[in-house]
């Protein structure tokens, strides 16, 4: 399916998600009613975070294989943002549960103290802060080594900057040498002809001469002189 169909998908569901926490907001009348409402709703938002993160990661794996790079920056800008609702509607429906709980809790059990249960669900919210601590931690382990990464590869594009540098460096010197290699061979050329013209004229005069010798002509009679 193309990235457009999950990307309409991924958006059903997070408006999905959002009509759930806003009914769970909602919920109200007497106390067991309006427990029971908030149940519902409650148990139907963790469904609904279930399905969003599902949606969520079949956007990802056909923004990772569209070719289209406006496209591809488009589906990571708005996974982007659906990864941030969904922690936002996690934090909902976290504290939603934990106040579910104390209400069920003090109107159930009459024998517990209330302070017992915000004891309780103080200890929960401090494993929250914890679970959260963790996971930003992580996050900057990860962004350290994608750092380092990213300056081995800057390192490395200097290395081939410098490299290229020298290679044209050599390049103009071969040019060069060449240039003068063909200039010697024109040189050397030109220097034989010269040779052999000047072998050729004396050959011709000693050939005049002898003719000259043998007819028994003057010298000067047998040049056209």
């Amino acid at each position: 399916m193309s990235l457009e169909h999950w990307q309409e998908e991924l958006q059903r569901r997070v408006g999905e998600l959002q009509d759930h926490l806003k009914e769970l907001k909602e919920s109200h009348g007497s106390v067991s009613t309006a427990t029971l409402q908030k149940r519902k709703h409650l148990d139907a938002c963790q469904r609904r975070l279930d399905e969003v993160r599902e949606a969520s990661k079949n956007c990802d794996r056909a923004v990772r294989i569209v070719k289209d790079p406006v496209k591809r920056t488009a589906g990571k800008d708005m996974l982007r943002g659906v990864e941030r609702q969904i922690r936002e509607c996690q934090d909902e429906v976290r504290r939603a549960e934990l106040k579910l709980n104390y209400s069920h809790a003090i109107n159930m059990d009459k024998d517990t103290s209330e302070g017992e249960y915000k004891k309780e669900i103080d200890r929960m919210q401090d494993g929250m802060k914890e679970s959260y601590a963790r996971q930003l931690e992580t996050l900057d382990r990860t962004l350290d080594v994608a750092g380092k990464a990213r300056d081995g590869v800057e390192s490395q594009g200097q290395q081939i900057h410098t490299l290229a540098e020298e290679t044209g460096r050599i390049g103009d010197g071969l040019e060069r040498a060449e240039y003068a290699v063909q200039r010697f061979k024109r040189q050397v050329s030109s220097d034989r002809i010269c040779q052999a013209l000047t072998v050729g004229n004396v050959l011709v005069l000693v050939v005049l001469v002898v003719l000259a010798i043998l007819n028994r002509k003057p010298l000067l009679h047998s040049i056209g002189v």
